[in-house]
This record gives C-alpha cells, structure tokens and sequence, in this order.
C-alpha cells in the first residue's frame, strides 16, 4: 500500500467502502453511490457513515491497546461523532431478547457486573499471547466482544473495528483497506450463523477458518479492485494529457474528482480554491472526453458523476468465506 500511487485517495475510498458495508450488515441505509454521494455533498444523510468512518480513523491512530477505556471511546465517536460531549459506557442493565436489536439466535450476553472483567480478558489475550496466529487473535477477539455485547447499540460495528484495530497492531498494515466487512455483508447469514453455532459448541476451529478464509477472499478481491482503479487513473489521465487542451486546472479538477467521486461545480472550485468559470471549463473538458457525467440534466445544482470509478468502488465483494 506504501508503494502505490494515489495512496491516500485509495485508501479513503477502501476505507468508506469498510465502514459502510460494517454498517449495513446490521441496518438498512442507501445505497453505497447515493451515500457516496452524500458524503461528497456533505448531506446530513451520510452522518452515519461519516461517523464511523472517523471512529475507524480513530481506533488505528489511538494511543491505547484494545481495552475498555478506547472501546467506548470507539463507540461514542461511531454513534455520535468525534466533536460530540456525550459519553458511551458499558451497559448497566441485563439484556433481553425482547428490548435488543439482534441478528443472533439463542444469545446470552454478558451480564453487567462482568463486561469489563470480560474485555480485560480481551486485553490480556491480545497482549500476551505470542503464540497465537494474528488472524485467529483476531477472529477470536471479534467473537468474544459480540457474545460480551458491552454497549446498547454498535456493538456489531464495534466488533468489526476490533479485527481491524488487531491486524493492524499486530503488523498486518495492509489491514484498514482489506475491506472484510463488505464480504461478511454478502455472507451475513453465513456470518451471523458461525457466530451463534460457536457460542453454542464451544469450539472456535470454524470460527478461526471461516475468518481466515474470509480476509484471504477479501484481500484478494481487495487487490483486484485497487488494480482496477489503477486502470482507470491511468487510462483517464492518457486521455487527458491527449486531449490538446492546458492541463494544469484540468489535473486538478481531475484530482479532485478522483478523491470525491461526486461534486457540484460550486463545491468543486470552493474547496479547490478556483473560479466557477475555470472549473466549468475542465469539467466540460472531462465530460466531453468521457471521464465525468452529468448525473441529472434538471437539477438545480448539478451534480457531475466520475461513473467508472464509481462502478469500480460498488461492485460488491462476492464469495463464500465459510
């Protein structure tokens, strides 16, 4: 990931695409375009998933381990935002299944006066166990914090930071853009079940195989699809240094097309610091090369559309991780 070109963009997009798929396997949101899109625009409709994304930015750059004081500050930023003063503690009631939202069957969470010795536990583990395989510690502390369930809500999305924040601590870098959760979402039920079955047999074999197979399926098709992207800078950016017209705003907008995926002209100058005049100028360059596309010819606003990329960051992650 160090070596490749556009490394920051790159990883932006790849980490989007995680913190929304992580989501959605526990709620129904739009679409992955049209939160894209909103998340371009600064629509207060993507606050969900512009949250968590920070709470995932926060959980690989935080001065803790894996631990109860960083877990809920994890969950207080994914629910509420990073900027909030409100405060996530563990729960202080029992759980029944009647008042909890949850993909689990046959579930009995942790009772209260036990959920902070249960993620010491967690810690302990992670800390001084050498001997372990990383994916199987990470697989492992996943389990353990859903079946913990410390938090009223986001503990699915919590957990899945947690394989992230396990990897990438343990030297696994490539980790943030793996993109696990979008392949649990085509899995979900796949998921939901080699969670329950290990709760009920006690065994973690098919647990530790299914998580393995699942980061090898999603690391793969997380390196075909940044390929893919690859491709596509490469064959816009040959068109555009072809084109015969100054390239040097041309780039830019290009640029920042690359990174936002969607945009107004007005936002596109304002964040760029450019004219309305001269980025209208190189975003009808783009659109008559083929790069960029009107999305709708009677809004208000209009708002241009980089489709190929766009197409690349929403085909799905497909495969069977069990």
């Amino acid at each position: 990931m160090s070596h490749l070109p556009d490394r920051d963009i790159i990883y932006k997009l790849l980490v989007t695409i995680e913190c929304y798929y992580s989501r959605q396997i526990d709620y129904s949101d739009a679409s992955f375009s049209t939160i894209l899109k909103a998340l371009a625009l600064n629509y207060e409709t993507a606050n969900n998933i512009r949250n968590i994304i920070d709470a995932y930015e926060f959980s690989l750059n935080r001065d803790e381990s894996v631990n109860a004081i960083s877990l809920s500050k994890i969950c207080k930023i994914a629910l509420y935002g990073q900027n909030s003063d409100l405060i996530v503690s563990e729960r202080d009631k029992a759980i029944s299944l009647g008042r909890m939202t949850m993909n689990l069957k046959e579930y009995n969470p942790t009772a209260p006066s036990r959920i902070l010795p249960a993620i010491a536990d967690i810690s302990a583990f992670l800390f001084n166990d050498d001997k372990t395989d990383i994916i199987a510690k990470a697989a492992l502390a996943h389990y353990q914090f859903e079946m913990i369930h410390p938090y009223e809500c986001y503990n699915g999305i919590v957990g899945r930071i947690v394989i992230s924040m396990v990897l990438y601590e343990y030297s696994i870098m490539s980790a943030p853009i793996i993109g696990l959760s979008e392949l649990l979402y085509s899995v979900k039920n796949d998921y939901f079940e080699i969670l329950r079955t290990t709760q009920y047999s006690g065994g973690y074999i098919a647990l530790i195989k299914f998580f393995a197979r699942g980061v090898f399926i999603a690391a793969n098709t997380t390196y075909d699809r940044i390929e893919q992207i690859l491709k596509i800078y490469n064959d816009d950016e040959n068109r555009i240094a072809n084109c015969g017209a100054s390239t040097k705003n041309l780039l830019l907008v290009y640029q920042y097309f690359k990174e936002h995926v969607y945009s107004q002209i007005r936002i596109a100058a304002r964040d760029m610091n450019l004219s309305f005049n001269t980025v209208t100028k190189s975003v009808n360059t783009l659109c008559n090369l083929g790069i960029l596309n009107l999305e709708n010819e009677q809004s208000r606003h209009r708002v241009f559309v980089y489709s190929r990329l766009r197409d690349a960051l929403t085909n799905i992650i497909t495969g069977e991780a069990s």
